[in-house]
């Protein structure tokens, strides 16, 4: 268990242990959620409007079979992308 202080402006540091476990950076987002007595904070994923858009495209054209590969290596995959531009 880690303890912290409420500071000023009512802010509180993330302690390293916790930080390094769950792999977070300065700027990553946090949902924040009250659990009875508790302040459950969940890292989040934000992504924008057109990595969402390009996501889509991807999943429609997969679900229409547009799809190409498996190949055997990188190799292989490197030799079609250069022999279809």
């Amino acid at each position: 268990m880690s303890l912290v202080r409420v500071k000023r402006k009512h802010q509180v540091t993330i302690p390293v242990s916790v930080r390094d476990e769950l792999a977070l950076d300065e700027g990553d987002f946090l949902d924040v959620q009250v659990e009875g007595n508790r302040i459950v904070l969940t890292p989040q994923v934000i992504l924008d409007r057109a990595t969402i858009a390009a996501i889509d495209e991807g999943l429609d054209e997969y679900e229409a079979g547009e799809t190409i590969g498996p190949f055997e290596s990188v190799e292989a995959f490197k030799e079609y992308v250069k022999s279809n531009p």
